[in-house]
């Protein structure tokens, strides 16, 4: 069985999706039996194969997603040769003769199409047309699929969900900075700086708490975005003295968000919106404790493992961020929940999951 994969996301800067279909790939490339993976990249400008010796489709991507959202050609497999399944993994599934899946993580495009950039900005009209072709649409969470049944009445929508790759402390160190570095304790939080992550209201909410917390820091990491300037706004609102315990870190490598998730004493997710919730599942499977907001996505993938409150509530959140740091028995309860529930998140379920959609689909192919 032969299955195309987009490895365009591989491609340059890394993002969250690139980390998905980075471990996606290795797994489904340690499974045993028939498949033969054809990895593609669509680029003009880097043939690189992505590092993993994929087919170069050497169009802009930018030109060739709205024209595939339109038109019906050019197939893929004038690139690939044969294949039997397609699996477009970054909202966008080519035009083909074989059996289509296309992967849509979240509908972040739908609800705050101004934060959308570059290719994202045509997401709704490929996966409409995709879903319109017959393509299965693959997501990671049952409330995204609840979302893109509604958008899309009639369409086939798979939940498999993702993996995680954590960092797990040494034995032994539980939550609440046991397994910190030197320095002072720090609050965590990761994601892209966009509208929908709440940093503003983080940083307010950090500054409600830090009265009861002096010796705690926040810092928050992650490519700036449309909500730079409201952090940075925010920051400037604060008094002097807890100005100087909020660092905001900007983009980090994947080495160092690692670094800092172990040494955190908690991850904040304050999302109003989330397709899965990555940064959480890392807390968990590194030992961190969790404070998150009450989105679908993330209590689903949390489980009950993270401290939930209400979205958009300040006073909610700057109370969590207090009970999770003062009290040593929720902290230890959170952290042992969060190992166990990351436990069962594993990438080998992810690519059993798509192996058996891949033969489902070439059997009816």
């Amino acid at each position: 069985m032969r299955v195309a994969l987009d490895t365009t996301p591989l491609l340059g800067t890394r993002s969250g999706v690139a980390e998905v279909v980075s471990s996606t790939l290795a797994a489904l490339s340690g499974t045993k039996g028939d498949l033969e993976l054809v990895p593609y990249t669509v680029s003009a400008r880097d043939t690189s194969g992505a590092g993993v010796g994929a087919v170069t489709i050497r169009w802009p991507a930018r030109l060739l997603i709205p024209w595939w959202s339109r038109v019906s050609r050019p197939r893929l497999e004038r690139w690939t040769g044969p294949v039997d399944v397609v699996h477009g993994t970054n909202y966008v599934v080519p035009p083909t003769g074989a059996a289509k899946v296309i992967s849509v993580y979240d509908l972040s495009f739908r609800h705050q199409p101004e934060d959308a950039v570059s290719a994202a900005r045509w997401f709704s009209a490929s996966v409409a047309t995709a879903a319109r072709r017959g393509a299965v649409i693959h997501t990671c969470t049952r409330a995204v699929a609840g979302e893109l049944r509604d958008w899309l009445p009639g369409a086939d929508v798979r939940v498999i969900p993702a993996g995680v790759t954590g960092l797990p402390r040494p034995d032994g160190e539980g939550g609440g900075g046991g397994g910190r570095q030197s320095g002072p304790p720090y609050l965590l939080a990761v994601g892209s700086a966009v509208t929908r992550k709440a940093f503003p209201l983080l940083i307010r909410a950090f500054g409600v708490a830090a009265g009861e917390l002096p010796e705690v820091e926040l810092r928050i990491a992650g490519a700036p975005g449309p909500a730079t300037e409201a952090m940075t706004e925010e920051w400037r609102n604060l008094p002097a003295s807890v100005r100087a315990r909020v660092h905001l870190l900007g983009r980090v490598s994947q080495t160092e968000k690692r670094r800092l998730l172990a040494g955190s004493s908690a991850l904040v997710h304050p999302s109003l919106y989330e397709g899965f919730g990555f940064p959480v599942v890392e807390a968990m499977a590194a030992g961190v404790p969790v404070v998150a907001a009450d989105d679908p996505a993330v209590a689903e993938v949390a489980g009950g493992a993270a401290l939930l409150v209400p979205r958009g509530d300040e006073a909610a959140l700057a109370e969590g961020i207090r009970r999770v740091l003062e009290s040593e028995e929720t902290a230890a309860r959170l952290v042992d929940a969060g190992r166990a529930r990351a436990a069962q998140l594993t990438w080998e379920s992810t690519a059993i999951g798509l192996l058996d959609l891949y033969h489902e689909l070439s059997r009816g192919a």
